[in-house]
């Protein structure tokens, strides 16, 4: 069992123990960690299990991950169809990890996922200057947790990606994840002035018990504040909300969509939560009977997790207006309501 379920209650290891055994007769080899170097041994090793974080040769750390090579020549790089404001884009990678601890998050005990390891700002350049010059990319959404986690590091990535762009006679689109509370007024003009488009920021929620329950680490101040330094410097905002927290109820419904009114986001994407193995949510979980798990945190808030078949729930994760599924329910909301009040949290967002 791995770092992500050394805390775990017996219930959970039970139940993840048996997942490992079944996913085992459909592929040869898990790959528990990073796979960058992991992948050759499952190849070349008759091994059912592979943990990269207990081996220094296969964890990435800082200083392996600028050797890394990126070979996009396997893909049918031309088929991927996305646009940044009217820009052909493409995705890209700055850094991994995040050190917070937000209880529907999965990994936060597991080094892979909690630890920040990032490639080196020159390496990051080499790679837009490759896709710009030899695909026409002029638009990257980048894809890390939160951009802005150093301060130093992230002023300097910007720096460089105006100076690039000076240089080359080019201007390009970029879209970003942030955290909220450690956006600056002087970061938010950095990034406008580098190109950036966009601000995707989890919120989460627009009530101060679910911020707490979910141990967010941001209050809906400071959210409000991140609104405010975006929308001075000329940043749009996606707001990325969810529901479905221990606690969660028609009144901390309401809250949100007070706030979202408030703050009117550019786009709003809400969402119930997925509780998967290795968070908080489903690791200090009790098994209450075969079909349900039963959360509950320090505030005495109670969270209900369907012991659902992750090979089979295909529609997990989220779906399209008017299909979504919940599985979760709290003490106030059941699984029917939670899809409804996510409906409605989407259906005002449409009209601001």
């Amino acid at each position: 069992m791995n770092s992500s379920f050394e805390h775990a209650t017996p219930d959970v290891k039970e139940i993840c123990s048996n997942h490992i055994d079944r996913v085992l007769k459909y592929v040869d080899t898990i790959v528990i960690g990073d796979g960058e170097f992991s992948i050759f041994n499952a190849i070349l090793l008759n091994e059912k299990i592979i943990n990269s974080e207990k081996s220094k040769e296969l964890f990435i750390s800082n200083d392996k991950y600028d050797h890394i090579e990126i070979d996009r020549s396997f893909l049918d790089i031309n088929s991927y169809k996305y646009e940044i404001d009217g820009k052909k884009s493409i995705n890209i990678i700055s850094q991994m990890g995040c050190p917070f601890q937000c209880g529907f998050c999965s990994g936060r005990n597991s080094k892979s996922f909690n630890r920040i390891r990032h490639r080196s700002t020159e390496n990051i350049i080499k790679e837009i200057d490759f896709l710009y010059k030899n695909y026409n990319y002029t638009g990257f959404m980048f894809y890390d947790d939160e951009l802005n986690l150093n301060k130093n590091r992230f002023h300097e990535l910007l720096e460089k990606l105006i100076e690039y762009q000076n240089k080359n006679g080019v201007d390009f689109n970029f879209r970003g994840f942030t955290r909220s509370d450690l956006l600056t007024e002087e970061q938010s003009k950095l990034m406008f002035e580098a190109g950036f488009k966009w601000l995707l920021v989890g919120f989460e929620s627009g009530s101060e018990r679910i911020l707490r329950n979910i141990n967010k680490g941001c209050d809906v101040d400071k959210n409000t504040k991140c609104f405010d330094i975006a929308r001075r410097t000329g940043l749009k905002v996606k707001a990325l909300m969810s529901i479905g927290h221990p606690g969660e109820s028609y009144e901390t419904v309401n809250d949100t969509i007070k706030w979202l009114q408030k703050v009117k986001p550019d786009e709003t994407d809400t969402t119930i939560i997925s509780v998967y193995p290795g968070s908080n949510y489903f690791n200090k979980s009790i098994k209450i009977s075969d079909e349900l798990l039963k959360y509950t945190n320090k505030y005495g808030d109670n969270l209900y997790i369907n012991n659902i078949d992750f090979l089979k729930d295909s529609n997990f994760y989220k779906s399209k207006m008017g299909s979504y599924v919940s599985f979760v329910h709290t003490d106030d909301l059941s699984v029917k309501q939670m899809v409804e009040c996510r409906d409605e949290i989407e259906r005002i967002s449409r009209n601001f």
